[in-house]
């Protein structure tokens, strides 16, 4: 008899019942057969009997059944219907989830047979050179269709080299659509260079992927990261639009700037202290009894670092401020050489306070989606107040004064293009939540920005629906009433009065929705609404850190490469675009 783990697991294996072992016997029950799906013929089946004449029917009803049970089970599909199943089929190999090698498996192929006996797996050379080309063409189709019917766009650009010294160039457009009001972004293209590939190659691709998706004319702005040819290629192309660089990148190079310039002693200091209390097994056991002594949770001393080594610093910083008790007390009742004395501590808390403030700014614009250049140039000025109150704050130690001053210095010197931007400063004007707010009381970019829009309404005005009427002026009873009238019906003064109206209602609160607002007051703002919807996407930032865009990431866009070296192309192009398809259509 065996033991009751050991007779659990045979019935497992084997498929034999459990008794009661004081029966002392087996017995062996066969599995159940799988049910077999039949396909049942309507037609053959005789109508539904009436209770007059139920009795009579159902022998026929029975024979009926038994009868179709002779018919095969499958027939063989149509092609329409292979076409069906060939889309679920790209998606899986476009969106990652099999590998295209997977096709010629004879398990795979066995496997789908068992699902499906009337759909035979195309190979993997049937799937790259017919029908994944078909597909491309679709979502290319759909990808043109949509830019077609936007209010503009906005393009993003990233590129990096890799460890085989080849350089790859991602483009994604940004933009928001005619008929449903609704922010898209569609990739473009990717493409491969080598690594003395020059501006001009660049210049010339970009050119080409502009005339080819037909975006020229629409095209208002470019964000690039900081990659010296990619922004020389800007230069050199037909794109003759205004060019940003990527906001996490620049903000992320002011943080490092400052830390590197004015902290990085103590940061070292600091990353010391952190890898002698993790590391050492009786400074880390002390460590944890003084955490548990002084009710301090057993947090994790800090993430790895990654594309934003800021982040990663800051977050040191910041576990090792939180633990401040604990850690003074196990280098108290420790012997080591680590100096970190009580003026260090007050420098670190002065700096992380400020320190802080940056991280909530920068957290705040990137995870903006509408609006976000207005949000990102209101951001960084309320920053730059900050920084001219700390500068004036006289309890601060003269090594956090400096941080300050880096920083300050460095923000100024990479936003300064953000900030005589008129682009910039007209979407701060159309924000519904920010409005003249955006701007000081002396500012010049106010009235430039006013007037720019004052244009830019008119030529949105139709002149159809102003006819100019031959009144008589020198009525002496009605004669002033006609001329007012007809100034308030002159294009001018109607789409001045709009703007005016616009600006003077009160703004919505900065985490509301302003796309929402916009959509619902198209009517009362009719020249004003598309003019916001031309700025509300454009993008701060490029495609790489966005959770979105996650096939954009370097690793996997490399992976592909060297997968697929022949339609790596057409398959990130259809992976990328298959979500933005299925919200097209469901709009």
């Amino acid at each position: 008899m065996f033991p009751t783990n050991r007779r659990r697991n045979a019935a497992r294996v084997f498929g034999f019942k459990l008794v009661d072992g004081r029966k002392r016997k087996r017995h062996f029950v066969g599995r159940r057969p799988p049910a077999v799906t039949r396909q049942w013929n309507v037609t053959e089946f005789p109508i539904v009997p009436s209770p007059e004449n139920a009795s009579s029917n159902m022998g026929a009803l029975k024979h009926g059944i038994s009868g179709h049970l002779e018919t095969p089970i499958c027939k063989q599909s149509t092609l329409k219907m292979k076409q069906q199943w060939y889309a679920p089929l790209i998606g899986a190999i476009c969106g990652g989830s099999i590998c295209m090698s997977l096709l010629d498996s004879p398990y795979f192929k066995d496997f789908v047979h068992a699902l499906n006996p009337s759909f035979n797996i195309p190979s993997s050379d049937t799937v790259s050179r017919e029908i994944l080309p078909t597909v491309y063409e679709e979502h290319f189709d759909n990808v043109c269709e949509t830019l077609d019917n936007s209010w503009n766009v906005a393009l993003s650009i990233a590129g990096w080299t890799s460890e085989d010294e080849i350089s790859f160039f991602t483009i994604v457009a940004h933009h928001t659509t005619l008929y449903t009001d609704r922010v898209r972004s569609s990739f473009l293209a990717c493409r491969d260079f080598g690594y003395d590939s020059t501006a001009e190659e660049i210049a010339l691709w970009l050119d080409d992927v502009s005339q080819k998706f037909d975006i020229r004319p629409q095209t208002d702005c470019i964000v690039t990261d900081d990659n010296p040819k990619l922004i020389a290629a800007i230069t050199l192309s037909k794109l003759d639009v205004e060019h940003f660089c990527c906001f996490e990148i620049s903000f992320g190079f002011v943080i490092e700037k400052a830390l590197h310039d004015v902290l990085q002693p103590k940061v070292a200091t600091v990353n010391e202290i952190v890898e002698w209390l993790t590391t050492n097994a009786k400074t880390a056991k002390d460590f944890g009894e003084a955490q548990l002594k002084l009710c301090f949770s057993k947090q994790q001393r800090k993430l790895d670092d990654g594309p934003a080594s800021w982040q990663s610093t800051l977050d040191l910083l910041n576990w090792f401020q939180s633990n401040k008790l604990a850690i003074v007390l196990t280098l108290a009742t420790s012997q080591t050489s680590y100096a970190w004395t009580e003026s260090d501590w007050t420098v670190l808390e002065q700096s992380l306070k400020i320190l802080n403030i940056c991280r909530l700014a920068f957290d705040r614009i990137c995870s903006e989606k509408y609006f976000a250049l207005s949000i990102m140039n209101v951001v960084c000025k309320e920053l730059k107040r900050k920084f001219s109150s700390f500068m004036q704050d006289t309890e601060l130690l003269a090594e956090v004064h400096a941080l300050v001053c880096v920083l300050d210095g460095a923000l100024s010197e990479k936003l300064e293009v953000v900030w005589q931007s008129p682009l910039v400063a007209e979407t701060t004007l159309l924000d519904p939540r920010i409005k003249k707010h955006g701007f000081t009381s002396n500012d010049e970019m106010f009235n430039v920005v006013y007037e720019s829009v004052n244009k830019e309404l008119l030529m949105y005005h139709k002149s159809s629906d102003y006819t100019s009427t031959t009144c008589n002026f020198d009525d002496p009873l009605l004669g002033e009433l006609r001329q007012r009238i007809e100034e308030n019906r002159n294009p001018k003064t109607a789409m001045k009065n709009q703007l005016d109206s616009y600006l003077s209602a009160s703004c919505l609160d900065l985490d509301a929705d302003p796309l929402q607002w916009l959509c619902y007051y198209e009517r009362n703002y009719q020249g004003i609404f598309p003019l916001a919807m031309k700025t509300i996407a454009i993008p701060v930032k490029t495609t790489h850190s966005d959770k979105k865009f996650s096939k954009l990431a370097p690793e996997n866009i490399e992976e592909l490469y060297e997968l697929y070296p022949e339609n790596w192309k057409e398959i990130l192009f259809i992976g990328q675009n298959m979500r933005e398809d299925v919200e097209r259509f469901n709009d």
